[in-house]
């Protein structure tokens, strides 16, 4: 989450969206009273110093704010005036890469794990299968248009579509009229781009995903195998 007095602009952070690389990006034109979130710097070159400025400014702000906390912190005031802006992605693409990035570990062995449904001596799933973390690991990205919305209305300028990553954050760029570094690749190689994400799934997790985010695939338009 970035909040640039300096440029009037609020980048609302949704986990598994680029989030990282874009708060890399836009830190290279923040001034030092803008409020810029930490990132995890895997993916990133090993001399890269993140400007976190949130030990300075904390009261009950994190990176992955709602829209609606964000609102809370600036006042409505500074919320109306600025450019507030954020991603979508595909539910379904999203769900594989945060299953991809809490295994990364063990990336390489995860095809095979894709729909592991056999249990252990224990009874239990495999703890890398999908259907393990669908069911019961303990973080799953929160919606999109929950993490957006404002009393059920989306009060945000702009939406960068995942799958259009450089084209749209260039829009939001040219609106604001700044020239932020390259989007590095942050965070990225976990999941192989060889193999499309509805591989990964069967009849039964497709469903628990179209559940889950029923919400961004009513409103974004988003459909599987897309």
């Amino acid at each position: 989450m970035i909040i640039s007095h300096k440029h009037k602009f609020i980048f609302i952070h949704p986990p598994k969206c680029a989030g990282t690389s874009i708060e890399v990006s836009l830190a290279s034109v923040c001034a030092d009273d803008d409020i810029i979130g930490p990132v995890t710097l895997e993916g990133l070159p090993d001399d890269y110093k993140h400007p976190n400025t949130f030990e300075e400014t904390s009261g009950g702000i994190y990176n992955a704010m709602l829209a609606k906390e964000i609102k809370n912190y600036v006042g409505s005031d500074c919320w109306n005036e600025y450019f507030k802006f954020s991603v979508m992605r595909n539910p379904w693409d999203r769900s594989i890469s945060a299953w991809h990035w809490h295994n990364r570990s063990t990336t390489d062995y995860l095809w095979k794990y894709a729909q592991d449904e056999s249990l252990n001596e224990w009874g239990v799933l495999n703890k890398a299968s999908f259907m393990y973390y669908l069911n019961i690991k303990p973080f799953h990205p929160i919606s999109i248009s929950k993490q957006l919305q404002i009393g059920g209305t989306f009060d945000i300028d702009y939406l960068i579509r995942f799958e259009d990553l450089n084209d749209s954050y260039k829009k939001v760029c040219d609106i604001l009229n700044i020239k932020p570094i390259k989007l590095p690749n942050a965070k990225s190689g976990y999941k192989s781009k060889k193999v499309h994400y509805s591989k990964f799934y069967n009849d039964e997790t497709k469903e628990i995903i179209n559940q889950r985010y029923k919400d961004d695939i009513d409103n974004f338009g988003y459909k599987f195998g897309e």
